[in-house]
């Protein structure tokens, strides 16, 4: 789980207004790494029982907003949220829903170089989202 020193820096960095509701959420999602919003309400709910789901889902919309966490969605229609915003893939395993991130320079280097060199006129890429759908095996 992130400081509260470290989350209050990262909000005020991105001019965000530091509230205690954003903050519990935000603390939530650090610790539970890849989770859905109910993920996120059900832990709240022990941890932070005062804040009700709308918060929860406002503060989720205005962090995603703001850069400061990112929407990923499944083939299966399902919504997670990850505090690492920066250039990364994500595994997903479709039997369990288990998420976790795939940190791969050389190949987000490979996907910059490839659609650099296609030469698409008034593109620039800002961000790749590799997703990853598979299973994990029992070892």
């Amino acid at each position: 789980m992130k400081a509260l020193a470290e989350i209050i820096s990262i909000f005020t960095d991105n001019k965000l207004k530091v509230t205690p509701q954003r903050v519990a959420v935000y603390q939530v999602l650090s610790e539970l790494k890849h989770a859905s919003a109910d993920e996120i309400i059900k832990k709240m709910s022990v941890t932070s029982p005062t804040v009700t789901v709308a918060t929860v889902y406002n503060v989720l919309d205005c962090l995603s907003e703001n850069g400061i966490i990112s929407k990923i969605s499944t083939a299966d229609n399902r919504m997670y949220f990850d505090i690492n915003t920066h250039d990364h893939g994500h595994l997903y395993c479709k039997k369990t829903h288990y998420m976790e991130d795939y940190e791969d320079k050389e190949l987000i280097a490979m996907i910059e170089n490839y659609i650099k060199n296609k030469n698409l006129d008034n593109f620039r890429v800002e961000n790749i989202k590799l997703f990853i759908e598979g299973t994990f095996e029992k070892i």
